[in-house]
């Protein structure tokens, strides 16, 4: 019998050093809310899921504070989308099939990387992108139990439009990256363009990895266009129509969306934005700003607050009710970014709330309009 003393003495050691020092193990009448989360955090969109997953721990630490959901602590499930379409669907297909979660945050850009659409489709999944427009990521079809908490492409556009009329522009020429949200971006400027008295002198969706555009805006000064409206990813083609607007056509104004505002202290892109004008989203509120600034030490920019709200909104809707999704669609909420919302048939952000602000590019610095 001796002999056995010994290794139970080192299995019992064993036992009381893990206890000791894994103080996250739960008693068995703990239990947790998993959510899962595809997030982009590689590849181009990474800026973006970085301050996604920033803005749900900010959420996370919030409501595990005060004791969780429900009295049920919140844990996330993370999954790469990688930035590209199959990584978002692989991301959210393991998330519903192995880990079985009930609700995701994401994909970041959504309206760019689609696909997993069919994945949550005619399942009980509630998932919320914080970072995609709520109309193209309801195409071809709507799917009730898909949301988005971000701005909204229509009301962004229909903004731009109005103030490129009072800024006196009358022949716009639309040059875009050839990808789904940027279509979309196209589709609803043309649409609102009409109403601002604006003529559309030309349209080009450019592929990735063009890079010179010397002739398409030699074309634009033929053609006598008061302004361009922009909008790339790539940023080789982003610095070849910067660059060769400076030279061929610097009387050309030249506008785009809140992408911009990552250009201003970057050198690449410095030589070449001297009065460009953009239009960037609705701020969001000081309280946040400060609170998250305070745990991570930056500023939070881009998606970090409708991440936040995001996951705020799925806390309040499962916590009142046993059919969060049909809450969801039936209630508003205060939210960081918005303010008092509610989703409208589209299950985005209605498009009553204030969406954007304009700004321009002045002795490098972004001052609002």
């Amino acid at each position: 019998m001796k002999k056995y003393i010994i290794p139970i003495i080192i299995v019992l050691v064993v036992i009381a050093i893990i206890l000791i020092q894994k103080p996250f193990f739960r008693t068995s009448d703990t239990t947790t809310v998993r959510i899962g989360l595809a997030l982009a955090l590689s590849g181009d969109a990474a800026s973006w899921g970085e301050q996604e997953r920033n803005g749900v721990i900010l959420a996370q630490e919030e409501l595990n504070a005060k004791g969780g959901i429900d009295k049920n602590l919140v844990e996330f499930i993370t999954e790469d989308t990688k930035s590209t379409s199959v990584g978002s669907t692989n991301a959210v297909q393991k998330l519903v099939n192995f880990d079985k979660v009930q609700y995701i945050i994401g994909p970041t850009w959504f309206d760019s990387y689609p696909g997993a659409q069919g994945v949550v489709k005619n399942t009980n999944v509630l998932m919320i992108t914080p970072s995609a427009s709520a109309t193209a990521i309801q195409q071809p079809e709507k799917i009730s139990n898909i949301f988005s908490v971000w701005y909204r492409t229509d009301a962004i556009t229909d903004g731009l439009a109005k103030f490129m009329n009072t800024d006196a522009k009358k022949n716009i020429a639309l040059v875009f990256q050839n990808d789904a949200y940027y279509q979309e971006v196209q589709d609803f400027f043309v649409t609102v363009a009409d109403k601002n008295e604006l003529n559309i002198v030309s349209k080009d969706l450019i592929n990735p990895g063009e890079t010179d555009f010397k002739t398409l805006l030699a074309r634009m000064k033929l053609k006598n266009v008061d302004a361009i409206f922009f909008g790339m990813y790539d940023e080789s083609m982003l610095i070849g129509l910067l660059r060769d607007h400076t030279t061929i056509a610097p009387n050309i104004a030249i506008y785009t969306n809140q992408d911009a505002r990552g250009w201003i202290n970057n050198k690449d892109y410095q030589p070449y934005i001297s009065n460009l004008k953009f239009v960037d989203n609705a701020p969001m509120s000081e309280t946040f700003v400060k609170k998250y600034t305070e745990r991570f030490k930056t500023e939070p920019t881009l998606s970090a607050s409708t991440a936040y709200d995001t996951l705020m909104i799925i806390a309040e809707a499962i916590e009142k009710s046993d059919n969060p999704r049909e809450y969801i669609t039936k209630h508003s909420f205060s939210t960081t970014t918005f303010g008092v919302v509610s989703f409208d048939e589209w299950n985005g952000i209605g498009t009553k709330n204030k969406q954007y602000q304009m700004f321009q590019v002045i002795d490098g610095e972004a001052v609002k309009i």
